[in-house]
């Protein structure tokens, strides 16, 4: 029970603490479809793509290690599930990231 108490609090502090709109499936495709359409295959966090990191950031309110993931394809699902926890103040049941993370393999 203090466990629950605990993680609700922290759900709390991160809710209330977040800045901007709540990520969505929609925002991780776009964004990563635009990614896609920056300059050559290069991944790096520069020009055109470092300033779509920089507003993936600053619209969502994510860390920069989430915008360079999404942009790079990888594990926006679990971001999208990782915000809905927060923004809804829901509890983690069990281990779900996991499950998240092999859903997009």
């Amino acid at each position: 029970m203090a466990s629950t108490d605990k993680e609700m609090e922290r759900l709390i502090n991160e809710q209330r603490k977040h800045k901007g709109q709540w990520l969505t499936k929609e925002a991780v495709d776009h964004y990563y479809e635009r990614a896609q359409k920056c300059s050559g295959d290069n991944a790096q966090d520069i020009g055109a793509r470092r300033q779509l990191r920089k507003e993936l950031q600053e619209q969502f309110g994510l860390l920069e290690i989430e915008a360079v993931n999404i942009l790079n394809g990888v594990h926006g699902a679990f971001y999208v599930e990782k915000y809905n926890h927060i923004r809804n103040c829901t509890p983690l049941r069990g281990d779900p990231t996991k499950e998240i993370l092999e859903e997009e393999i």
